[in-house]
Parts: structure tokens; sequence; C-alpha cells
């Protein structure tokens, strides 16, 4: 909305214009793409009272705007869906008519949708729907589909291929696994039916009952009457589809096995397709297909979706691949997706999907999977445990990876996806980290170094990962840094979501931005208290690149977490700048400028690593990170040859600084991935970090790392009052010679490291953050 319209319009006021006069609406207007797509986000989730038409409204303003053609399909096409679902068919016309593109897309469906006769449409035309809906599987020679003339049944129910197709009686058995818990019956038999009806005739179908109860003892006794083909196996204990799937697998015996769900509908070719595939690929462990979306009356039409997708149950397998990998996880969703990348990785061949649309899904509200997806969102869960198996995947030996129930896989399953899932019993934790656990730079290693002090400690510790809205250009289900994510698979510390009710002591949120456009739903998690880390201050000191608005972050979280935080600073720095933002209402009385393991750091140095001194940084290439005068540049990263300079990262500022085109030959420039942060100032004698004048970050990371690893840190003064005796400090002109008087003897240098280990061990080690902490929770 704030991209969308000019800076001085309230966006309440906005909304209020936009529904009693448009014309003034659109004098408002400084960005359509941004209109649209915030129509596209609101009509496509449709989750408050008004947002179909509020939503309408949004999109059908910036397409009277867009002159240009910026628009993008995907932004229009929700409009067009929109209209088609509701039954506007004129105007959705207009708007296929208007973006031929988007009147082509997927062999015509939307056009061909308006003529659907079982969704009450005005232009209902049997015939030329059916066209329509069939020239998806005639692009793929793949037989058209019929419906059986019977009215008393929903048009799902009735579908057939006509004429009937011959039948193959000769080949290897296929066993196909369907499970099902309190079925419908007529929705399973006309998925049982598909299954039946295929013209690979040597197939064995594996119906699981996962416990649905006794009454429905009389629709699995009919069934099984169906064909001789057909068994049903009844499971003790209610355990979802996975362990139901588990128990079908292990009762298999066909040379290839398979799955089917107990509403979906699979073409009769499905098998036959899935076999000649496989028998003349003999490189792919296993096949998937793909499928037509639609719901019990074949409408085709989902605001925000596509008709066309993959069929994760589908996956057809050679049974070396299910002897290798054994069975499911056994959580109650998402584990078929990570059954096929598991396949992959124990025989190191691929499963393919096969274009062709061999299977028809049934879309139904209010389905198991339904609540974790909307159009642009996925549920947290959906993306941790994805998280969680693919570093399970990545850091096992493929032996490792065989699943039974004998095994305990180190795979961190959701608690919503839990079998055993007992909410009166949600666990309660001291701390817990909230930031964006995506991300792998100072401000995760500052958390991590805590968790770690923390854990060893006996707190009951969990993270919350947050994305800032700054980096919204990622995917829902991009995953946790692998250092955190193997934390969590090994039980270290758990991982909870904003919506859970959990008791939380003690709530950090590192990076104050998160908070700026924090636009979550009020949160079900009961904290305590909160602290927001600030790692930088809201803008340069000279007022640009503005992070966040602190009076915003603060009313964020009241509203999100019911709770006003104390905001803890980084350094002086930071302190000074949040004072003058905040006085000291909300402000604490001590800073966390971060911790270090120095056992993880700590180098035995025999002497100096040149008869010149060696002198380096690490850090981003940006204008803030480095002095803005050339003269200090020169001092403290001499280009005449006196100090044998070593920098990671580009160093593409300094040299825009001191006007050069290329690297002075004193220097040696070491990108970010060519050498670890570790070796790198291990090779150096000194650290200087001079930054901008106006910087408000703090670099608390690189300089406790340099400390640790025994190079040492030449600083601003006004860094004394953070690191006191563990740094020497000089200023411009004075930095040369303090070199230059370091180098001269090692014991010099070497009296400084051993006073820096002491000055590390008292006031930035675990034992003294654990004590910090431990004394924190004890007042709340």
């Amino acid at each position: 909305m704030r991209a969308a319209i000019r800076s001085d319009v309230d966006p309440q006021e906005f909304c209020e214009l936009l529904l009693t006069d448009v014309q003034a609406a659109k004098d408002q207007i400084v960005d359509v793409v941004a209109l649209g797509e915030l129509g596209r986000l609101v009509l496509s989730q449709n989750l408050l009272a008004g947002d179909k038409f509020y939503g309408t409204e949004l999109l059908t303003l910036a397409n009277s705007l867009d002159t240009d053609g910026k628009l993008s399909r995907q932004i229009l096409r929700v409009l067009i869906q929109h209209h088609i679902v509701e039954n506007n068919l004129d105007k959705a016309s207009e708007l296929l008519d208007e973006h031929p593109k988007i009147d082509h897309e997927v062999f015509g469906y939307l056009r061909g949708e308006m003529s659907n006769p079982f969704t009450g449409g005005e232009s209902s035309d049997h015939h030329k729907w059916l066209a329509s809906f069939n020239q998806v599987f005639e692009r793929y020679n793949v037989a058209p589909i019929g419906l059986r003339e019977d009215d008393r049944l929903l048009p799902f129910d009735r579908l057939k291929v006509s004429p009937s197709r011959r039948e193959i009686s000769a080949g290897p058995l296929v066993s196909v696994v369907l499970t099902v818990f309190k079925p419908d019956e007529m929705r399973l038999r006309t998925s049982v039916n598909s299954i039946l009806d295929q013209t690979w005739h040597s197939l064995e179908l594996i119906v699981v009952n996962d416990c649905s109860g006794p009454e429905y003892d009389d629709i699995f006794g009919r069934l099984e009457q169906l064909d001789d083909r057909l068994t049903v196996i009844h499971a003790t204990e209610n355990r979802g589809t996975y362990a139901a799937r588990n128990i079908g697998y292990a009762a298999s015996s066909g040379l290839y096995i398979t799955g089917q769900d107990d509403d979906d509908w699979s073409h009769p070719e499905r098998i036959e397709r899935q076999v000649n595939f496989m028998e003349s690929n003999p490189e792919a462990v296993g096949c998937r297909i793909s499928a037509v979306r639609c719901d019990e009356f074949l409408g085709r039409v989902r605001v925000g979706s596509s008709p066309l997708g993959q069929n994760a149950s589908s996956l057809f397998i050679r049974r070396v691949g299910y002897e290798q990998a054994g069975g499911f996880l056994e959580a109650r969703k998402a584990a078929d997706t990570e059954y096929h990348f598991r396949i992959e990785a124990v025989t190191g061949r691929q499963v393919k999907t096969l274009k062709e649309p061999l299977s028809i899904i049934r879309i139904l509200e209010g389905s198991l999977s339904r609540g974790d997806y909307a159009p642009g969102w996925v549920h947290s869960s959906r993306r941790s445990f994805r998280s969680s198996y693919v570093h399970w995947h990545n850091n096992r030996c493929p032996q490792e990876l065989f699943v039974s129930r004998h095994t305990s896989p180190a795979v961190k399953i959701p608690r919503r996806f839990e079998i055993d899932n007992h909410t009166e019993s949600l666990p309660k934790f001291d701390v817990v980290f909230a930031g964006d656990w995506e991300q792998y730079g100072d401000l995760q290693k500052d958390m991590l170094e805590e968790i770690y002090a923390l854990s060893r400690a006996g707190f009951r510790l969990a993270i919350i990962n947050f994305q800032s809205d700054w980096e919204t250009h990622r995917v829902g289900l991009t995953p946790l840094n692998d250092d955190i994510q193997k934390m969590i698979n090994e039980g270290l510390v758990d991982e909870i979501y904003y919506d859970e009710s959990i008791d939380i002591n003690l709530l950090i949120l590192r990076d104050p931005s998160i908070l700026q456009f924090f636009t979550y739903e009020v949160s079900n998690l009961s904290i305590d208290s909160m602290f927001v880390v600030a790692n930088e201050a809201p803008a340069n000191l000279d007022g640009t690149d503005i992070k966040y608005l602190v009076e915003d972050c603060i009313e964020n979280s009241k509203r999100a977490f019911g709770i006003e935080p104390t905001w803890v600073p980084a350094g002086p720095r930071i302190r000074k700048t949040l004072e003058h933002y905040m006085g000291g209402e909300w402000l604490s009385s001590f800073d966390l400028p971060g911790i270090i393991n120095l056992d993880n750091w700590r180098h035995n140095r025999l002497g100096h690593r040149s008869t010149f001194p060696v002198v380096g940084r690490h850090s981003r290439d940006e204008s803030m990170d480095w002095p803005s005068e050339g003269s200090l540049i020169e001092e403290g990263y001499p280009s005449d040859g006196r100090f044998d300079v070593r920098i990671r990262g580009s160093a593409t500022t300094p040299l825009r600084i001191l006007g050069a085109d290329h690297y002075p030959n004193g220097w040696t420039v070491y990108e970010h991935d060519e050498i670890s942060v570790g070796s790198f100032l291990y090779s150096l004698d000194y650290f200087v970090l001079y930054q901008h004048a106006h910087v408000g970050e703090f670099p608390g990371r690189q300089i406790l790392e340099a400390m640790a690893s025994g190079a040492v840190a030449v600083l601003p003064r006004e860094l004394q009052a953070v690191f006191g005796e563990a740094a020497l400090y000089s200023e411009q002109g004075e930095l040369r010679d303090t070199i230059t008087h370091l180098h001269s003897d090692f014991s010099i240098s070497e009296h400084h490291r051993k006073r820096v280990e002491s000055v590390l061990d008292r006031r930035f080690s675990y034992d003294w953050y654990v004590n910090c902490m431990t004394s924190l929770l004890a007042e709340k």
C-alpha cells in the first residue's frame, strides 16, 4: 500500500476513497504495479470481510491506469479468475479480449470454463466446455474424457473415458496403495474404480483403512467385492496417511509401487504410461505424473491458482527404491515430497515427471493440506519441515537415510504435523530467539553464540523465523541456515511458530527492521518480556538509509505480541541514537555487543607473520563500511608497501575514494568465498577497522572474532567503552606509529594478547552471558 500511493496519504483514507470516489483515488496513485500487486494479494487470499469487493476495486483501478502494459499476467489473471468464479462472465470476457495472451493460457481454459454447464453460468454449453476440458488431454495424445449419464452423481464422480481402451494383461506387477480414513463412499468408489479400470491389468490395489471405525466396515466390505485384485487392510490405530502407506507398502509385492489418493481420479492410461516410461528409462528410479485440478463440478478456475500441477501421490517407484529408502516419515502432512527426495538421495537416481495429465485431483475445501496454503503464502511449518529433511538428506550417507519403525531419523517434524500432537502439553521456553534465520550473517552468528551458551547451561530454548519486509523476494520454502537447522534436528533447540499457543519467559528479537512493516495478525504466543536487540541504528547518523522507525516498531510489537519491548543497543553509538528517538523510556541499562567462544578461535602465535606488519579487515564493500576520507584509508591500509594489507571482501569502495582504478601492489584482496574468516584472521598481525563517521551499524562480531583469533585489534577511540583493554585505540595521525611500535617487538603484542583473553573471558564469554541472562530472568 505504501509503495502504491502518495507518501502523505493515509492508507485507511485511501481505502475509503477508493470505495466512494474512484476518480479522487486515481489521483493518489504513484505506482500502478504496486497497486496491482496489493489487489492481487487481497483478492487471492480473501481473508477479511469485504476483501473480494476491495480487491476487485484495486485490480480494476490498476488495470484502468495501466496504459504502458506494466501489470503482470499474474495480476490480471487473478481479476479474470475472480469474475469467472463470481459468474461475472461479461466482465471476464471483456478482460480476456483485452489480454489475449492470458486468454490463450493452458489451452484457453479460462474462456472454456465460462461454458461449464455445472457451475450455473448463462453461457453454459456442455459440448463447448467438454471440448475445452479435453484440449490438454488431446495435446498429449491421451484419450479424451467423457461423463457417464447419471444426474444423481456429482460431475467428478461421472468421469469416464470413451471409447473404452484395450486391456494389457501381461507385464510386471504394479502395487497401488490407497489409504483412507472415514471415507465418503462415492468419492472412494470413484478413486478405486479409476485404478481397477486401468488398461494395465497386472496390478494389485491395497486399500489401507486407517482405523476409520466400525461404522465404516460395511463400506469396506462392499469395496472388497469389486475385484479380486483388491485387498483391504485394517490398521489398528489412526496414525495418518503416511503411516498407513507404510502398512500398504510393506504388504505389497509388485515390481513397481505407487499411490492413489482416496478422492482423486486416475486416467485409465496412467499405470500403462508410467510402466512404459520406467521400462524405457532404466536410469530413473521413479516418475510422477501431471494432473488437472478441479472441484467436484469439474470447475478448473480457482483464484490465484493454476489448473495444472504435479500429483505428489502418483509417485511410481521401482521396488529397489523402497528397499533402499524404507518407508515414509510418519508425519500427518508433506511426507510424500520428502520421500521423493530421499529416494533420489539414497539411490543416486532421479524421479522424473511426465507431462501427460494422467489424473484429475479433486480440490475440496477444508482438506488436511489446504490450511497450510493460500495464494502467495505458505505456513511456516511447511518451510520448516522441508528445511529439516533437506538438511538431513545432505548430511547423512545413503545408508543412514533408511526409515523403518525401528529408526529415529534426525528430522524435526513440526508439531502441527505430528501424529501424536498433544496440544494440551505444549512446551514452555525460557528464551526464544526471533530473527531472520534463513540468512547467515553477523546477526545470526551473534544469536547462535548465545544459543550455544544457554543450551550448555540447560536453558529451554527455541527460535522463531521472521523475514524482514525488505526481503519479500524470497520464496516461502527458503530453508533455515545450516547451523541453526543442525541444532534443531539434534534437539538442542526447538522451532516455534507465530500462531502457536506457547508460553515464553523472554523473547529476543534481532534486527528491529523486522518490526517496521510487521503485518502479522495478533500472535497466540504468551510472552512475559521482550528484548529488541539493535545491532544497527534506525538510520545512519546523517539521517540517510532509514532502516526502521522506532515508534512504528514499538506500536507493531504491542499490537502483535501485546507487549512493549525493552530496547538493548549493541554499542554506545547506537545507544546515543536510540536515546534521541525514544529517550530512556524503553532503553535497557546495559548493552549486548556480542559474545564469543574463545576455544573456537584461539591460535598459538609464535611470532609476527612477516617482517612487514600484516594489516587487514573483513567487511562488506559498501560506502558506510569504509572511512570517507582517503587520508584515513591511506593511513590504516597504506598503498606504499610499508604494510602488507589484506582485505577479505571486495574493496571497490576504497578504490573509488582513493581515485584508483586498480588495487595497490601492497594489497591482497580476497573474495568472501575465497578464504574462511578463521584462516583470514589467522594470517593477520593487526586487525584495523575504521568506518564512515556516519555509520549506524555496530561491527561487534568482526571485532570479537579478530580478537579471539589473536590478531591485535586497532580501533577508533569511541569503541574503548565497549572493548576496554581488549583493543588498542588510535585516531588519525597515530595509527602508523602505533602499529610500527607494536611490530618492533613481538613480546609487546604477546603481552597484549594475554590481556585480551582475560577481558574476553570476563566480559564476552559464554559464562558471562549465562550469568547475565540468569539474573534477567530471575527479575521477571
